[in-house]
Parts: C-alpha cells; structure tokens; sequence
C-alpha cells in the first residue's frame, strides 16, 4: 500500500490519478490488500453463537430422523472448529409440537438456528412457533419414535462457523404411543 502511494506521489500527475503503467509491485500490493480485507471480513462472519441459558423442554414428537457419527475435514485457513478436522457425533433431529419450558423468542432463535426451512419468516414472532426443532446426541436410533412426549433437561445450543452442536443433562420419555 504504501509502495502504491509512493508511486503516486513521485509522479508528476494529481494524487487522484492512475499510474498508467501498473508494475509488479502494485500488482502484488493490491493483492495483499485483497486479502487483508477478506480476511477481515472473515473474522467478522467467523464468530460464535451468542451465548444460551440452559432450558428444560417438554413436547410432542411429531417428527424425528437420526443421523449417524460423520467426520467433517477442515478447511486450511478457517478459524474456530471450521479449520480442523471434527466430528459430529450421531443424533436426531426432532420436531416437537405441543411444546413447553422456554420463551417465545428462544424458540424462535433456536428454530433459526437448527435451519427449520418450514419456518415462515413472515410469522408473527409474538406467538410461539407452532413447532420446535430440537438435535439430540444419542448413539441408538431406536431411542425416539414419533408420537413420544419427551422432556430434554438443560438444554443448550452453540456453534460457530464449522457448525452447530447442543448438549443436555437427561433425555426422557414421559410417554409412548399407544400400539396399533
């Protein structure tokens, strides 16, 4: 950058004119300076979830799909969990309805935060949405089955640019569906 300036300024035209001829030197320069401003906007966008209080909810399984353990490869270059290699342990993704234990707007953030695409960004935000979706660590995929009523005690979800990743302290089935 400063090479740039002093190139400018050893010229006989205006500051604000261009050199016409740009040499190496400016070239590279304007290369650092690409990369010093997308780096900066990379550590702007590369921050952590805002901190969560536990919560303990209770609903109604109306969907559920598990997942098994993947490996994720960092990316070079990338802070935070996006720059190494990690592992996203087995879980389920749940939809609850019916469901209680935290406010309206941490349902909503916890909604946005889990992707729900069925989420109408139109929704009044004053009501709770009419559903909650939850991701759950557990190693056995027979664990939840749709029509369980659960309750998920101290709940938290966090995450930064490499990914999103919830813990809890007990998983309960309150109830199961009547057998057919």
């Amino acid at each position: 950058m400063c090479l740039i300036l002093r190139a400018v300024a050893k010229s006989k035209r205006p500051s604000s004119a261009i050199p016409e001829k740009f040499t190496m030197t400016h070239y590279i320069m304007l290369v650092m300076l690409g990369i010093v401003v997308t780096g900066g906007a990379t550590a702007i966008v590369a921050a952590p979830l805002p901190p969560m209080q536990p919560v303990t909810i209770e609903g109604s399984i109306s969907q559920v799909q598990w997942t098994p353990e993947t490996k994720i490869k960092g990316r070079p270059g990338f802070s935070g969990s996006l720059g190494i290699d990690r592992s996203v342990p087995a879980h389920f993704r749940v939809t609850l309805v019916d469901f209680r234990g935290l406010e309206t707007a941490l349902a909503w953030r916890i909604n946005g935060i889990m992707s729900d695409s069925s989420s109408n960004p139109n929704a009044d935000r004053r009501h709770s949405p009419p559903h909650l979706i939850l991701q759950l660590n557990d190693k056995d995929p027979q664990t939840l089955k749709p029509g369980m009523r659960i309750r998920v005690s101290d709940y938290v979800v966090s995450g930064d640019e490499g990914g999103t990743w919830t813990r809890f302290t007990k998983l309960e089935v309150l109830s199961r569906p009547a057998k057919q």
